[in-house]
């Protein structure tokens, strides 16, 4: 089984590029974690590779439907940063945002909770909205 070459060249306005630091890749199978395996019972392990100075770093990763148990799919840590990722079987090179397991979620305007009132551990009331007084 060929790998497939996952790569990021992150774009971030007005910060500095994450330069010369550590990527750390790690196959995550099913929900319990762990070691996952190639229809030849190759072991799929971790990789760890760095960026280069404007960011950049690429990898050369097992497409996730080769590999056992189902499910699995691999955990991308790049300076804290982690994204959860599946490698298709063919094509590529594919840039690390095109492989996301579930996309980032759209921010939405904060929601406003009401307040509770307890006496002796027990809710004695509620006011359901906050109320602001100009002054």
């Amino acid at each position: 089984m060929t790998g497939i070459v996952v790569q990021n060249d992150p774009i971030n306005p007005g910060q500095e590029p994450y330069a010369r630091g550590p990527v750390h890749i790690e196959l995550v199978t099913g929900t319990s974690g762990g070691a996952g395996y190639t229809g030849t019972q190759s072991i799929i392990g971790t990789w760890t590779t760095e960026t280069d100075a404007a960011g950049n770093w690429s990898a050369t990763l097992t497409p996730t439907n080769a590999i056992t148990p189902a499910n699995t799919h691999y955990r991308v840590n790049e300076g804290g940063f982690v994204s959860l990722i599946q490698v298709p079987d063919s094509g590529g090179p594919y840039n690390l945002s095109q492989l996301l397991v579930t996309n980032p979620p759209t921010p939405s305007a904060p929601g406003i909770t009401g307040e509770q009132i307890a006496a002796n551990g027990v809710v004695a009331g509620v006011r359901p909205e906050v109320n602001f007084i100009g002054g």
